[in-house]
């Protein structure tokens, strides 16, 4: 496929560790992916399969790569090319130890390169489709959307006691029918 297939797209940018991936992450790609498939053709993955970190040097191959590939309907970088290291490089993606908090398992690149989210990992499993494309901007909306909605009787109830700076305790009920 050549890259200017691309342009006009939403690109996800999913590194994939085998064995170390969490399996949620494969899932609610696939969910979006194949939702977004039917109703738009914006939104494209990319596996780049990783095959030089130390939690999988020792055991990925070209078979390893074939089965993973096979099991997701999505695009990918060929096994040991280049352009996977290098992309690691760039996103500062962990070459020894233990995956971090920090590497960026999936990268949303906007069309036209008009933004680029490291942490679409974190905004896919938590806000799933309707965080589409993925972004923090889309996420803040959502966000807002939700605390919208909030009430306070929602974080508590009548029988909540709080304390005054005096020790003296006040329930919620005398709070907020004041």
């Amino acid at each position: 496929v050549l890259i200017d297939t691309f342009k006009e797209k939403v690109v996800a940018l999913y590194f994939y560790e085998e064995g170390i991936t969490p399996n949620w992450l494969t899932t609610n790609i696939k969910v979006a992916y194949e939702k977004l498939a039917q109703t738009e053709s914006c939104f494209e993955v990319v596996l780049v399969y990783l095959h030089c970190t130390s939690g999988t040097i020792d055991y990925t191959s070209e078979k390893s790569f074939q089965n993973t590939l096979e099991t997701m309907p999505w695009l990918a970088l060929p096994f040991k090319d280049p352009r996977c290291e290098r992309l690691m490089r760039f996103f500062s993606y962990p070459y020894d130890g233990e995956p971090s908090v920090e590497a960026p398992a999936l990268v949303i690149i906007g069309p036209q390169g008009k933004f680029i989210e490291p942490c679409g990992a974190e905004i896919i499993g938590k806000f799933k489709l309707p965080a589409y494309p993925f972004t923090r901007d889309r996420v803040a909306k959502l966000d807002t959307e939700i605390v919208r909605e909030l009430t306070l009787d929602m974080l508590w109830d009548q029988n909540t006691t709080f304390r005054r700076k005096d020790g003296r305790k006040v329930s919620s009920f005398d709070i907020f029918s004041s």
